[in-house]
């Protein structure tokens, strides 16, 4: 599907919360002991918020005059310290296709806006995290050019050895 990328504005906020609203559904699915079902309101003024945020950037994809997808970008500046090199990334915080539009290639594109941004700050990385048991995710980062670089394993404080 041939779409256009924009950043997202003020006027937007709806329709980030509209978009996220599938991801978050998937989100509790996955995970309902960490995340909380929500409501567009609620979403509207989080997304309000953040696109005052200098460090965070949205942007939609609009194929055929609709939204059909987005991804929400950090820049992650971290100074050197005792133990770690200076660090400075893009950071994909949440990515989106509507349902109905995947396999489009829309998330590849929004993947390589984030790279696009990343070039325009002068920084060599774009991450992200996904969540082990989203399978479809996995593979579509995977098929996108994305490497495994760290697994975050946890242990109930209840576990006995």
């Amino acid at each position: 599907m041939e779409v256009t990328i924009r950043q997202a504005t003020d006027s937007d906020v709806r329709v980030l919360a509209e978009l996220c609203m599938e991801v978050q559904a998937l989100h509790v699915q996955l995970r309902p002991s960490l995340f909380l079902e929500t409501n567009v309101n609620e979403l509207a003024d989080f997304f309000r918020d953040r696109l005052d945020d200098p460090d965070f950037t949205a942007y939609l994809a609009i194929g055929r005059d609709q939204p059909v997808g987005y991804v929400l970008l950090n820049a992650v500046r971290r100074p050197d310290h005792l133990l770690l090199r200076k660090r400075e990334y893009v950071e994909i915080d949440q990515i989106c296709v509507r349902e109905g539009h995947r396999r489009q290639g829309i998330g590849e594109q929004l993947v390589f806006k984030a790279a696009e941004v990343a070039r325009e700050l002068g920084v060599e990385e774009v991450q992200l995290n996904v969540w082990a048991d989203n399978g479809p995710a996995v593979a579509a980062f995977e098929a996108f050019g994305f490497k495994k670089q760290r697994h975050v394993m946890i242990l109930a404080s209840s576990a006995q050895g």
